[in-house]
Parts: C-alpha cells; structure tokens; sequence
C-alpha cells in the first residue's frame, strides 16, 4: 500500500538531498583541487594561477547548482543553459583529472598507453558529483509537482 508524502516528508527528503550532495561535493572539490593544480603545474603554469583554476570550476558549479535549487524551489524550470554550464564545468574537471591517466605521453588522439584504473579512480569523483547533482535537480522537480506551493518555503 502506498501512501502519498506530507510536505514535511518531501521537505526532510530535499534536506537530506541537499546535506549528501554537500557532503560529495566537498569530498569531490578536494579531491580535484589536488589533482587540477598538479595537472596545471606539470603543464607548466606557475602555482599561484594553477590554484585558480579548480576554485573557478568549483565555484561555477556551485552557484549554478545553488541558482537552479532556488528555481525549483519556486517552481521554475531552470534555463537549458544552466544544464550546459552544468555538464561542461563537470566533464572539463574530469578531463582534467583523467588527462595524465589517458595520455600520460601527451600525445592526443587515441590513447594508446592509458592507465585504465587511473582513469576510473580519477573520474569517478567528479562523475559522481555530475549524477548526484541531476539526481537531486530530478527528485527537486519530481517533489516540486507532488506540493508546488510547499516548496518555496525551502
């Protein structure tokens, strides 16, 4: 028998949502942090720039992740851009982290002498986040339809 959530399930639901993805984001953005900057100072950008770089990525994520919470939230479907800002800062930080893995020769084209257990141990960090956060965007609109007027008091 299946019986319909009150607000305050769906609300505890989102919350919980919120407080893992947080949790994987944090385990996730160290993780990269350490492993962009070495990437950026192998290919020769001096340290102090290098450390910009996954702060930049980091940080576009997770306003757009933040911006598209609040539109759910509010009922508003989130503008196609943002899904693209989204997926593009997430598969260039896991280029970033597999690059030294799928051609530690530098030489693009088909890898011909990649580490098969770098690339999995070096993308699953940020892929994860990639599907943690579009489950979450997925359960946000799914709740948003069972109590439209409930969750703007997220």
């Amino acid at each position: 028998m299946s019986t319909q959530p009150t607000p305050a399930d769906v609300n505890a639901l989102l919350h919980a949502l919120i407080r893992i993805l947080s949790g994987v984001a944090a385990l996730t953005l160290i993780f990269t942090a350490v492993n962009v900057t070495l990437f950026a100072v192998d290919h020769h950008i001096p340290w102090p720039i290098a450390l910009l770089l996954d702060p930049m990525v980091a940080l576009t994520l997770a306003t757009v992740l933040y911006a598209d919470a609040r539109l759910a939230a509010w009922g508003i479907p989130p503008p196609g851009w943002s899904t693209t800002l989204r997926w593009s800062a997430g598969l260039a930080a896991t280029l970033m982290n597999t690059w030294t893995s799928l051609w530690p020769d530098d030489r693009i084209g088909w890898p011909r002498h990649a580490d098969p257990a770098g690339v999995l141990l070096h993308s699953v960090p940020p892929l994860l986040l990639i599907g943690l956060t579009e489950t979450v965007a997925a359960y946000r609109r799914c709740t948003s339809l069972l109590y439209p007027s409930d969750a703007a008091d997220d």
